[in-house]
């Protein structure tokens, strides 16, 4: 597989991502863990859910995303992995 680097723009989503969370959240929190553990931090973190609320980092619940910013659930067909949605151009 081919490896690119990201852009201005996509660099700048990828950090709101990760870090638009109200307080010490439970993404953060896995995310501390998966590190913790010696896990790839960019690779864990690329296969997160991004939710279509707020557009950051969610963790799946229930068959489904759950945001952890407003608690909002979406069904999983209608959320993207973080690397999907920074490849598809998809954020704002």
């Amino acid at each position: 597989m081919a490896h690119r680097e990201m852009t201005v723009d996509e660099e700048q989503f990828y950090t709101h991502a990760l870090t638009n969370h109200k307080s010490d959240s439970a993404v953060v929190a896995f995310l501390k863990n998966q590190a913790k553990s010696g896990q790839d931090l960019q690779r864990q973190a690329g296969h997160l859910p991004v939710t279509v609320c707020c557009e950051v980092v969610g963790l799946y619940h229930n068959n489904g995303v759950m945001c952890c910013n407003c608690g909002r659930w979406s069904p999983r067909a209608a959320s993207y992995k973080l690397k999907d949605h920074i490849k598809s151009g998809l954020y704002r």
